[in-house]
């Protein structure tokens, strides 16, 4: 770390963010599509607690489970198990 000094201190952080669209984007958008299709489907105008959770929870599953890979290849970048791209 002292080799490359406050560079390497930030070292994959470009990737950590540019890894956060993705997450958010498929996060929200699952969410607002499934939200959607139940309360279509159930009739109502709003959804309560618990079908607000589980919704929640598979928006936030999908999201994970499709931008793991990014977050993978940044904590290779960030730990230094992959050298960072010279510029």
């Amino acid at each position: 770390a002292k080799k490359e000094g406050v560079r390497g201190l930030y070292s994959g952080w470009g990737a950590a963010m540019i890894g956060v669209i993705p997450y958010a984007g498929i996060s929200f958008g699952c969410y607002d599509i499934l939200s959607a299709q139940y309360r279509k489907t159930m009739n109502v105008e709003s959804a309560g607690a618990l079908p607000t959770l589980c919704i929640g929870f598979a928006s936030g599953w999908l999201a994970s489970m499709l931008s793991f890979p990014m977050y993978s290849a940044t904590v290779r970048l960030q730990s230094g198990m992959v050298p960072a791209l010279a510029s």
